[in-house]
């Protein structure tokens, strides 16, 4: 579950801290008003009286039936190529190359009839992280392009940057000029919210990809099942079953091996335990630890049942199967582990997460089954499931597009099938490294197939192709599980459905999930910089009760953990994600 800020427009150190390097605030304050509904200077008169419809889709075209998702439609260019449009996008050396020379870029401007120029920024920084520092550098500078696409700005972001006017208000344009984003907003209501400013306004267009297997990645559990028949054991299903396992794995050490660990686990800057541990317990969603009970928004980690879960991962510290390596091992380290058969029980979201992925019927990964979540005292099991459809990708229009409906249009245009599939990951021809599935060809979710892959992917003439994952685009639940499932050409999504169909009997009710938030810029500072530290006290904490560092039997010393939190603001931070939770567009 994500929740995006919107800082303060003109607080000098809010926006250094927001935007990773800073705009200045005169810079706002000149470009502000540019927006066409801004009130301020005129922006582009935009014909709004025409509404663009979808034609019939393409006949011959299978899908399954209920299928939401792109469909393959006949649309002709649009565009008549007198003007070029400038477009900022990700750096992509690997799978993209040259943006301007990319199979995909010609395709779609033969399609569109839209010349657009691709300028390319690195938005990585030396960390791994996200850094806007180029973009920034255009936003304060005031030399803007037409358009961002896919650069990684948040929904705070755009809300900001849009109601500053320097991204423009594509509502009605939208509405009038997009039909498969319009068919995206009402099959994916969720989209819609998480798309809109607290000023009621879209300042985007954007794409989704549902990742079904992701959505329940924080409850998932391996156990090597050859290391299980060794010990004489069956698939735990309780707390109780689960630690006496982990006890047999570290008493008899079935894999032979020095070093053998009977749990592991990613740290938790990244694969915490805490949803895995606290949910046998009580419905815990993970970071920022908040959800709904009754309407009510409600902070898990200071609840009796939190400290429930901390006190059975101290009874499993003490059993010596819960190691202190597993709050501070990186990934490499984990699957070196893994690939060494070290691992008895791996709380992962997929087996490539603690070994490596090979695709033979003797693989290591083949031994690992999931385990179900724990019985807990209520005696069910609850596996945290993210029920939200989010934006992806965004298209931005800035304020010097002076035909921002042109360019919705060729967004638009990237969404329909035949796009999608040119353009993802390595992208490709129809016939050669992709087609349209066949009638009786099964899908992932066993129904009829919509596509499949065909040829080799990953190969180093692939570079230049597709888009990687940087368009718009609709991959909807559908059209993933509409992948032709073909035994012979096996893919790993096939596995991942599979195990993740297990969990779906356990997941909270949908009403427990508090939705993606943007706060009004007013509290949204303060809303930020009280999450950075409760992130912080939470996870500093609960690994030490974990690890006997604090006493989680204490009672005095759990009062003061709650007392913490307490003198950081949580109750007026609840608060305010109370009133930005009730005050959202619905």
């Amino acid at each position: 579950m994500t929740t995006e800020f919107l800082k303060p427009a003109l607080s000098r150190r809010s926006l250094f801290r927001f935007a990773g390097g800073g705009i200045a605030a005169a810079a706002l304050a000149a470009t502000a008003g540019c927006n066409r509904d801004s009130g301020g200077t005129e922006g582009p008169d935009v014909d709004l009286s025409r509404t663009i419809e979808l034609p019939e889709p393409t006949p011959g075209h299978l899908y399954p039936d209920p299928y939401v998702g792109p469909r393959a439609y006949d649309r002709e260019p649009f565009g008549d190529g007198t003007t070029t449009f400038k477009v900022v996008v990700q750096q992509d050396p690997t799978v993209t190359g040259d943006w301007n020379n990319n199979a995909f870029s010609t395709w779609l401007e033969k399609r569109t009839g839209v010349k657009v120029e691709y300028q390319a920024i690195n938005t990585t920084g030396p960390d791994g992280g996200t850094d806007l520092s180029k973009v920034n550098a255009m936003l304060a500078g005031g030399e803007l392009p037409d358009a961002f696409l896919g650069i990684p700005l948040t929904q705070g972001q755009i809300s900001l940057y849009g109601q500053q006017g320097l991204f423009q208000d594509l509502t009605e344009i939208v509405d009038s000029y997009a039909p498969m984003q319009r068919a995206m907003l009402d099959e994916k209501p969720t989209l819609r919210t998480g798309m809109t400013s607290p000023d009621g306004k879209r300042y985007q267009m954007a794409g989704v990809n549902e990742c079904y297997h992701c959505n329940t990645a924080l409850s998932k559990a391996f156990i090597n099942t050859e290391y299980l028949d060794k010990i004489g054991g069956t698939m735990p299903e309780t707390l109780e079953d689960f630690r006496n396992v982990l006890k047999e794995l570290k008493e008899r050490n079935p894999s032979g091996k020095e070093g053998f660990l009977p749990f592991m686990a990613g740290n938790p800057t990244w694969d915490g335990m805490d949803v895995w541990f606290v949910n046998p317990f009580t419905y815990n969603p993970g970071e920022p630890w908040l959800r709904l009970n009754n309407g009510q928004v409600e902070f898990v980690p200071t609840l009796p049942e939190w400290r429930q879960g901390m006190a059975y991962m101290r009874s499993l510290f003490d059993d010596g199967t819960l190691p202190k390596q597993a709050f501070s091992i990186t990934r490499s380290e984990l699957v070196k582990l893994g690939d060494q058969g070290l691992i008895g029980v791996a709380r992962c979201f997929y087996w490539g997460a603690f070994v490596s992925i090979e695709y033979n019927k003797d693989a290591l990964w083949r031994q690992y089954d999931p385990i179900m979540p724990l019985r807990g005292p209520s005696g069910k099991g609850i596996a945290s499931n993210n029920y939200q459809v989010g934006p992806l990708n965004s298209l931005v229009i800035t304020n010097q597009c002076k035909h921002p409906e042109i360019l919705a249009q060729w967004g638009d245009y990237q969404l329909d099938l035949e796009a999608i599939l040119r353009a993802y990951d390595r992208g490709g021809e129809q016939g050669e490294q992709w087609d349209y599935a066949e009638e009786g060809e099964k899908g992932i979710d066993g129904r009829q197939a919509v596509w499949k892959t065909v040829g080799a992917s990953d190969t180093d003439e692939t570079v230049g192709r597709g888009w990687n994952q940087l368009s718009l685009m609709y991959r909807s639940l559908d059209f993933r599980n509409g992948q032709v499932n073909d035994p012979e050409n096996p893919t790993f999504e096939a596995d991942l459905y599979e195990v993740t169909k297990q969990y779906e009997e356990f997941w909270q009710p949908q009403e427990q999930q508090l939705p993606p938030l943007i706060f009004e810029d007013s509290v949204a500072a303060q809303v930020a910089d009280t999450a950075s530290t409760i992130k912080n006290h939470v996870l500093t904490s609960y690994a030490k009760f974990a690890t006997a560092g604090a006493d989680i039997h204490d009672d005095r010393v759990w009062n003061d953990y709650v007392a913490t939190f307490d003198d950081m603001g949580l109750q007026e931070y609840v608060e305010q994600y109370q009133q930005a939770y009730e005050a959202r567009p619905r």
